[in-house]
């Protein structure tokens, strides 16, 4: 139930005879959802030391870390600076697992809806290549049959399965690829009264079918980061890398949830131009990098990147449009409530205006990160004198010259106008920009008072 299923409701009823029949209205109001409420099963995997997981939900129900190293160094910092579980390949018998024993509320035979939920950030080989290209998140039951459901990693993909009452698999593998070394949160969903899977990554609905509505029914213990092939078999299933704040609740939680529950550690992500906050998605106004003569020195703007998060914002270099070059890269990782830069430049190798978006592929729910800009590139216009001079004491005067705006000049003084070139047998007294088209620029107080002067561009 969502909080934009509330509202006023009435039934209708027409047998085809005579006048239909409605009924008083009912209203209906959802309060606001409740990350922590419907969980049967809420494993932090924060616990920092020991071979416990402890089981935050009312229940208690805590998990036994089995086959982990006695000496702690499984526990390292997770997201939000709090700690996590590393599950890693401890005994090279890839058979590290988190064991929670079977409790009723944990099988849902009778109860056909649940949600699974946890954050994950997997090593490069992320799962154990003897174990079939498969590493289990969360799962209950055997391999090979004896599953209630499943959620893992097989290949390089998602994957989400349930056994019905029959023992048959219903379930899909998503086509999005799992990102190594990345925090990532995983969701599965599951109503058996509509008969509807669906899974989400980063608080997004990935993809979703309509199966049989029944589970299999088993008393095997719920494992985490591993599962069994077979029902004679040991752990042999495992997920390599780092697990935090996994969950499982007794309803099937609708997309606003899965969102709420994926923004409690996720990072946030937004940019600015200098102070001004530029929305996702933002094409008017575009920033812009103004107007400059070709062949001048391009305008640059340094952009700022947040993450006002509670987890580690991956952030990949951003795609520019035509005309534009990312001169400076941002991080690669931006750490929670830090921040990162990255640059921007015009080109001015050729005429025109040059608009369109730059987007940002990063690990936030606002992925990717867009936003429109536009610059102007012209003709140069030759540098000239307006006033020769407009002030100034005798071998001090004061110019007003005009030239392309934001492009460069150098101004040359001599006596003997038979000299030449310019750029070499006169003297150079100053240089400038001409910004917004033109400037002022004082000669200094040196030399005889009947003086040349002369402007070039470089």
């Amino acid at each position: 139930m969502q909080t934009t299923n509330a509202g006023t409701y009435y039934v209708t009823v027409n047998n085809g005879n005579g006048s239909p029949i409605t009924s008083s209205n009912a209203v209906l109001t959802v309060g606001a959802f409740n990350p922590n409420s419907e969980l049967v099963g809420w494993w932090k995997l924060n616990d920092g030391a020991g071979l416990t997981a402890a089981d935050s939900s009312v229940f208690g129900d805590s998990g036994s870390l089995t086959n982990f190293p006695a000496d702690n160094s499984e526990w390292v910092t997770g997201l939000g600076g709090s700690d996590a579980l590393s599950i890693t390949n401890a005994d090279a018998n890839s058979d590290n697992a988190v064991v929670i024993p079977d409790e009723p509320q944990l099988n849902f035979s009778n109860n056909v809806a649940f949600t699974l939920a946890c954050w994950i950030m997997p090593y490069t080989n992320y799962y154990a290549s003897s174990g079939g290209n498969s590493g289990a998140l969360i799962a209950k039951g055997y391999g090979n049959g004896g599953e209630q459901y499943v959620m893992d990693i097989t290949g390089s993909y998602f994957r989400f399965f349930v056994k019905n009452a029959s023992g048959v698999f219903n379930g899909f593998t998503v086509t999005n690829t799992v990102t190594s070394n990345v925090w990532q949160h995983v969701a599965a969903t599951y109503d058996g009264y509509s008969g509807l899977e669906t899974l989400y990554v980063n608080g997004q609905m990935i993809t979703n079918a309509v199966l049989p509505g029944s589970l299999l029914a088993n008393a095997w213990p719920v494992s985490i980061g591993n599962r069994v092939a077979g029902i004679a078999t040991a752990y042999n299933l495992p997920f390599f890398g780092v697990m935090q704040d996994a969950r499982i609740y007794n309803v099937c939680l609708g997309p606003q949830n899965i969102q709420a529950i994926y923004n409690i550690l996720a990072p946030a992500i937004a940019v600015y131009n200098g102070s001004a906050l530029i929305t996702n998605g933002q094409t008017s106004p575009a920033v812009s990098f103004g107007s400059v003569a070709v062949n001048g020195t391009g305008p640059a703007i340094t952009f700022t990147i947040t993450n006002s998060g509670n987890g580690p914002l991956a952030v990949e270099a951003p795609i520019v449009p035509s005309g534009y070059t990312v001169t400076v890269a941002p991080p690669a990782t931006i750490a929670a409530k830090a921040y990162g830069t990255f640059t921007v430049q015009l080109s001015t190798t050729a005429t025109g205006v040059f608009a369109g978006n730059v987007s940002i592929a990063n690990s936030s729910a606002g992925n990717p990160f867009t936003f429109a800009v536009t610059g102007t590139v012209i003709t140069a216009v030759p540098p000239s004198f307006a006033a020769i001079p407009i002030s100034g004491a005798p071998g001090a005067p004061v110019f007003h010259i005009s030239g392309s705006a934001s492009s460069t000049y150098r101004v040359w003084s001599t006596t003997n106008l038979a000299l030449k070139p310019v750029t070499t047998q006169w003297t150079l007294v100053g240089t400038g920009v001409f910004t917004g088209g033109a400037d002022t620029f004082a000669c200094p107080a040196s030399g005889p008072a009947a003086q040349y002067y002369t402007i070039t561009q470089p």
